[in-house]
């Protein structure tokens, strides 16, 4: 009798379960939402050239959709809507994962996944059959002997065969449920349902460089600049004179004044007919520079907005360390919007009271700055070996300037 008990239970509980879970299915509406979704995010890949693979905004918007298809698919998989009262939804539902199955591929193909239902239909007609045959001959027996002991048996046995034929029936829904506890809330797990879409791009590296913007002409790069090339000497700004006397021209100590002429332009904000020359007239009328042609940094800055508006004066600060430190550090101060000139051939550990030759940062390319030298016809600086940039033990000095 104890046995019977725990039989019985176990059936009730089993199949409370099973009936819960299938009660419990996603409805039609909510199916009918999931494939809405799916067609929105469709339609915005549509709208995504998702061959270009230098464009970093468009490979996150590719990757991020379709990921997100994905996972709308995966989940689109486990739904089985009713055929009867959901045949637009199961429609469309169909359409969705055979229009997928290329991509996403299948485990079997449609010949197995027919053969298994077939075979599970046959089991569905012959079970109960069986079990009504020889549940009548048990108890046929069992009446023409009139045998109690008999009857006990026959009732044993009728009740193991019910109890396999449930199981049997149950047995497609357990299996659905096991395999969903492996997909909670149908998550993504690694690589188990991505799909292969060919443009998705999962790991890449970026190198971004940092170009500002120009005056000039905004299609070329900053190398191919005419600024970018601008000199103290040898240039018809070259005789203009920043102090009182005739050993201080442009040519001769204006390496400061042209360094910040090349920001400027690099800023954008002076017109086409600006140059060094046009900067050091600004200056010298705005009194920006001492006799002796040293610049005023404040004075200069408030002297040069009639031509180069809203470009000033912030701050003076130093770079220490390694050459790559120094480039760390311009980097970050270029990227915040600063227009940096950097004093490279000081041999002062302070940084001050020194023989100055001042170049321009203008810019950032991997993990390397890129100056504009007005003193030299290269503009490799780091390599120069009138400079002492790469000295890590000699600090370098930074006048800072940014647009307001």
């Amino acid at each position: 009798m104890k046995r019977k008990f725990i039989y019985l239970v176990f059936i009730f509980c089993f199949t409370f379960f099973c009936f819960k879970y299938n009660v419990g299915a996603t409805t039609c509406a909510e199916i009918e939402k999931e494939i809405n979704n799916y067609n929105l995010i469709k339609e915005e890949l549509s709208k995504l050239d998702c061959t270009i693979k230098d464009d970093e905004k468009i490979i996150n918007s590719c990757n991020e959709l379709n990921m997100k298809k994905n996972a709308l698919i995966t989940k689109l998989y486990h739904y089985t809507p009713d055929a009867k009262s959901c045949s637009k939804t199961n429609k469309n539902l169909s359409a969705i994962i055979k229009e997928n199955e290329n991509n996403c591929g299948k485990v079997f193909n449609d010949t197995l996944d027919n053969l298994v239902s077939y075979i599970t239909g046959i089991f569905y007609i012959v079970g109960p059959f069986l079990l009504i045959i020889f549940g009548i001959l048990d108890f046929s027996r069992v009446t023409i002997s009139n045998d109690k002991e008999a009857l006990k048996k026959a009732t044993t046995k009728f009740s193991k065969r019910l109890l396999a034929t449930i199981l049997l029936f149950l047995s497609p829904i357990m299996v659905r449920l096991i395999l969903s506890l492996n997909t909670s809330n149908y998550n993504l797990n690694g690589d188990a349902y991505a799909c292969n879409y060919t443009n998705l791009v999962y790991k890449k590296n970026y190198t971004i460089t940092y170009v500002p913007k120009q005056t000039n002409d905004t299609s070329t790069s900053i190398l191919d600049a005419d600024y970018f090339n601008w000199k103290q000497y040898g240039s018809v700004w070259s005789s203009i004179l920043l102090g009182a006397t005739g050993n201080t021209t442009l040519g001769s100590i204006g390496c400061t004044t042209t360094a910040i002429a090349i920001q400027i332009a690099n800023s954008g904000v002076a017109n086409n007919n600006f140059d060094p020359g046009v900067l050091a007239n600004a200056i010298k009328s705005g009194g920006g520079y001492s006799s002796g042609g040293g610049m005023y940094w404040d004075a200069a800055s408030n002297a040069w907005q009639s031509v180069a508006p809203g470009f000033k004066h912030t701050s003076s600060v130093k770079i220490t360390g390694s050459t790559a430190s120094k480039a760390s550090q311009l980097s970050n101060y270029i990227k915040q919007g600063y227009y940096p000139i950097v004093e490279v051939k000081c041999s002062n550990k302070s940084g001050y009271n020194c023989n100055q030759h001042w170049v321009a940062a203008v810019g950032v390319q991997g993990s390397n700055i890129i100056f504009a030298d007005p003193g030299s016809k290269s503009n490799d600086v780091v390599n120069n070996s009138k400079y002492n940039y790469t000295n890590s033990s000699i600090p370098k000095r930074v006048e800072l300037y940014k647009v307001e």
